[in-house]
């Protein structure tokens, strides 16, 4: 059963890691399967029109050198059709007292701290530069580990001396004012890591990418899907692996639900959260380690969202694509935190689409709508003290789960919860919770687990890694 029903790769899953390294594999020649299982689908229907059903950011050109690579092998960014525009100003912090308007430029930012903080804009200053030159020394620190997350007990060990060689911290708290506190804070957005998770470099990675400029892009999975398809990779969303034959411990074999196709498959990236893909297993396969994993990796926090839909001029002027604010009634700190992203919805009519997200503990909002419905009107209310428009208009607040914007046989709607991971495993540089190689030789794991402290950045490092191990198993055994 070899021939043209032959894969070298298949990818199980709609995660971005799983859809960078399907692209990599396929520039190198090999044939790749991409199943949907049901991924979530990014868009919803308002007005007989798709609306991106979350708002996508990408670091600056530069962050991340490794995401970068794999955007211009997919052909996704170059300098003709560069994917996305950094926001201007980079991002925005607002509190009662003040607002900064943070530059990705240092003469600009510069002059913005001295309008803020007079005399202390020098000190600030420095204390911004020292973020960034901790963010350089983590991607060289990052650079220079062949294997991340480590896998191997050398691997591990070497990665630890490194951290130990490079003790380095960030500027203390009490060196900021509150304002520029809420630039760390955003880094729950950008991460949604427990406090295990968290070290210097990592915090320092993500505020850098804030202060460079964030890019916003909307519907980043099909912008890689329709990549993939150019690239000649048989793309089946809809599709679902209804069972999986192994050869010992080696995956031979996969059978879709859709069309009971069997392929014969050399190697399978499970690019889903852990949970499902231990369901994907054969009772018979599945390892108890593997097993295992999936019982104790658990969501700690999930970010909870609103879109709305306002008229541009309802906005208040000066006010940027990106904010953090923090309300004068809401609690001061990283739980009061909200988050206010801008994105045109339709360029003719001047209306704007409005995304307000807020950090909730995942156990609390299993507690539905009761819990959920006063945390919307908190974030209504704190969005209400920038865009007074919003507290003319009560019936804004009518539904916890906006179904009214969606067709009643639209499962999708514009809402995004999004979950994170607490685990009791180690926590190395970038966040990792769990390693790209498996208990089984030709089965690797790309899944939103393995780096979450880094977002996509994290994504493209896992995806380069699995690109690597899959050629080194093609090059052993070649196709049949």
């Amino acid at each position: 059963m070899a021939g043209s029903n032959y894969f070298d790769a298949v990818i199980i899953g709609l995660d971005p890691a799983g859809l960078l390294a399907a692209g990599r594999l396929a520039r190198q020649g090999s044939r790749v399967l991409v199943v949907g299982q049901g991924g979530s689908r990014d868009f919803y229907r308002l007005e007989e029109r798709e609306v991106p059903a979350s708002v996508g950011w990408l670091p600056p050109r530069g962050h991340s050198p490794w995401l970068d690579e794999l955007l211009v092998e997919l052909n996704l960014e170059d300098a003709v059709r560069p994917l996305g525009e950094p926001a201007r100003p980079a991002l925005q912090l607002i509190t009662p007292r003040e607002r900064l308007d943070l530059d990705s430029q240092d003469p600009q930012r510069e002059t913005e701290l001295r309008r803020a903080f007079g005399a202390d804009a020098e000190r600030l200053s420095g204390a911004l530069q020292r973020i960034q030159a901790l963010h350089r020394d983590f991607c060289a620190q990052l650079g220079e580990i062949d294997e991340l997350p480590p896998a191997g007990l050398w691997s591990r060990f070497w990665l630890r001396r490194r951290q130990q060689a490079r003790a380095v911290e960030l500027p203390p708290a009490d060196e900021f004012p509150f304002a520029l506190r809420m630039l760390m804070w955003g880094n729950d957005f950008l991460s949604r890591l427990p406090a295990a998770g968290r070290s210097p470099g990592l915090e320092a990675h993500l505020a850098a990418a804030q202060l460079g400029g964030l890019r916003l892009v909307e519907r980043i999975r099909m912008h890689l899907i329709t990549a993939l398809e150019k690239l000649g990779v048989d793309c089946r969303e809809k599709a679902a692996v209804e069972r999986m034959r192994f050869d010992g411990r080696r995956i031979a074999e996969i059978q879709l639900l859709s069309d009971r196709g069997r392929y014969p498959v050399g190697t399978a990236l499970f690019n889903l959260p852990i949970g499902p893909c231990a369901k994907l297993l054969p009772l018979e396969r599945r390892h108890r380690r593997f097993s295992s994993l999936a019982e104790t990796v658990r969501p700690s926090q999930s970010i909870f969202g609103i879109d709305l839909i306002l008229p541009r001029k309802a906005l208040p002027l000066g006010l940027g694509a990106l904010a953090l604010v923090q309300a004068p009634e809401a609690p001061q700190g990283r739980e009061g935190l909200l988050r206010v992203q801008l994105a045109d919805f339709d360029e003719k009519s001047q209306r704007v689409r409005v995304n307000l997200s807020r950090l909730v503990p995942t156990l609390e909002r299993a507690r539905g709508n009761e819990y959920l419905g006063t945390v919307q009107k908190e974030m209504l209310s704190a969005a209400a003290w920038i865009i007074p428009f919003l507290a003319d208009h009560p019936q804004v607040r009518s539904s916890p789960y906006w179904t009214s914007l969606a067709p009643a046989e639209d499962p999708a709607s514009p809402w995004e919860i999004d979950s994170v991971i607490d685990t009791e495993h180690e926590i190395f540089p970038g966040g990792s919770v769990l390693p790209v190689r498996t208990v089984y030789p030709n089965v690797f794991f790309t899944g939103p687990e393995v780096l979450p402290g880094m977002g996509i950045g994290g994504a493209a490092l896992a995806a380069r890694q699995a690109a690597r191990c899959v050629g080194e198993i093609a090059g052993r055994h070649p196709r049949p």
